[in-house]
């Protein structure tokens, strides 16, 4: 999947960024990501800062999201199976 261009703008530009996770129950984890980097057009980086609940969560039910958001000004997201 292609990272349209202009969410690669906000990832660049944003201080943080957020990871969704949910477990096959649905219970969600949130992380902050700060160090990121997109490598192509179809690959982000992640800094892996004590993913251990979210690495659990992607190997139960391979499901993401990750909303991102400009100076409040607009919201867009990427929802991945992995």
């Amino acid at each position: 999947m292609k990272i349209p261009q202009d969410i690669q703008r906000i990832i660049n530009e944003e201080k943080a960024v957020s990871f969704d996770t949910a477990d096959n129950s649905g219970n969600p984890n949130i992380n902050l990501i700060a160090i990121k980097r997109i490598e192509d057009d179809e690959t982000i980086s992640l800094a892996d800062n004590y993913f251990n609940k979210t690495l659990r969560n992607l190997n139960e039910n391979k499901k993401s999201n990750h909303p991102y958001q400009k100076r409040r000004k607009k919201m867009v997201s990427i929802k991945r199976n992995l």
